[in-house]
């Protein structure tokens, strides 16, 4: 009796492989750091922003901030 074995990868395969295994670390890097965003932004308890929204809240949070560091330093 012989054992099946799959095919044998080729080149562009493990190539292919190799790059979805890099972009399954991208996206799970990213997710990761959105969800930590999400924790420091001042969200409602029940609310949970898409990752757009989360940028586009942080965006306008971090420009409040900004702005009240700016007013506060003045005289």
């Amino acid at each position: 009796k012989t054992k099946r074995r799959g095919p044998r990868l080729t080149g562009v395969s493990k190539q292919r492989r190799l790059a979805n295994a890099r972009e399954r670390s991208r996206v799970h890097t990213l997710n990761a750091n959105i969800d930590r965003l999400k924790d420091i932004l001042p969200l409602f308890p029940d609310e949970k922003p898409s990752k757009t929204e989360t940028i586009r809240i942080a965006a306008v949070y971090i420009a409040h901030l900004t702005e009240l560091l700016e007013n506060t330093e003045k005289p």
